[in-house]
């Protein structure tokens, strides 16, 4: 097989890799999109709303660790919640 032949096989074995790889990310596409949109998304805004004095009628305030302070030491009842 002569050097050209050889480069021709590896070019043609790329593209129908490369081809391949399109339609695999293709497929998979639509649960990578799901899983950052409906699970990634409203675990980081979560987390985010949880440093803060939210409010829907009012602007948030960003209070730090104080949510998970009041959790913590009982002020709020968070320990009988979990009991019952």
């Amino acid at each position: 097989m002569s050097q050209t032949q050889q480069i021709n096989v590896v070019k043609n074995k790329r593209h129908k890799l490369s081809r391949e790889h399109f339609f695999g990310y293709a497929m998979a596409a639509p649960a990578i999109l799901g899983f950052f949109i409906f699970t990634l998304g409203p675990i980081l805004a979560s987390l985010f709303l949880s440093f803060t004095d939210y409010s829907v009628t009012n602007v948030y305030k960003i209070i730090g660790f104080e949510n998970y302070r009041k959790m913590f030491s009982g002020e709020d009842n968070f320990f009988i919640s979990l009991y019952w």
